[in-house]
């Protein structure tokens, strides 16, 4: 899973710390689950639309729904750390699953 697009929304105190995030596929519960390990993860599968949110606090918050290729990042600290974090934490992702495919 890669990020292809960070778009910034402006919010009502002019602080842009608000983000729509698309990925290259759907989130799937896999990769919710490995968000879960990188901070206080809320997930539930059994909404209509099963909804994930990720905190790392200081860093920034995670919302979305599984099966959707975007999410909405809401950043908590600052903006360029947050949104290093963020990439490192996806590409990770990419890394791990990587390294969990046979050849």
């Amino acid at each position: 899973m890669k990020i292809v697009d960070i778009r910034t929304l402006d919010d009502c105190l002019g602080r842009s710390l608000i983000r729509d995030v698309v990925f290259d596929s759907p989130v799937t519960k896999d990769v919710i689950q490995y968000l879960g390990t990188a901070g206080r993860l809320s997930y539930f599968p059994d909404f209509a639309r099963p909804f994930y949110r990720l905190d790392i606090p200081g860093h920034f918050c995670l919302k979305g729904v599984e099966g959707e290729a975007s999410a909405r990042l809401i950043l908590t600290g600052d903006i360029e750390t947050s949104l290093e974090r963020f990439r490192q934490l996806i590409n990770g992702y990419s890394s791990h699953f990587s390294s969990r495919v046979g050849p």
